[in-house]
């Protein structure tokens, strides 16, 4: 038995999903079967390298993801109502603070 990502019918479901794209890591094996254009991987090891070398130096290993961490996005079929359909801005925008009322 082939262990791996996207088990029973997950790749065909995608294949004709509205979604564009989904992205992985390469963490774990993609069969060759299961490789469709809607379906993109990404390499981890420059983190991984980079992770080693901090760690080797007694360096953060935290801080490599503390900075340009990139935004959610959030993928919703073609055919959603737009008052439904969330968007990146909505679901990763930091809530505003609180106005504070000036005391006299």
């Amino acid at each position: 038995m082939l262990a791996g990502l996207f088990s029973l019918d997950a790749v065909d479901k995608i294949r004709r999903s509205a979604l564009e794209k989904v992205v992985v890591c390469n963490t774990i094996p993609i069969a060759p079967h299961k490789h469709i254009d809607k379906i993109v991987q990404l390499s981890i090891a420059d983190l991984l390298a980079q992770a080693i070398d901090r760690i080797q130096a007694n360096k953060s290993v935290s801080s490599l993801f503390k900075h340009n961490q990139p935004a959610a996005v959030v993928v919703t079929p073609a055919t959603a109502p737009a008052s439904t359909a969330a968007t990146p801005a909505a679901k990763t925008a930091p809530a505003a603070a609180p106005a504070k009322s000036a005391k006299a």
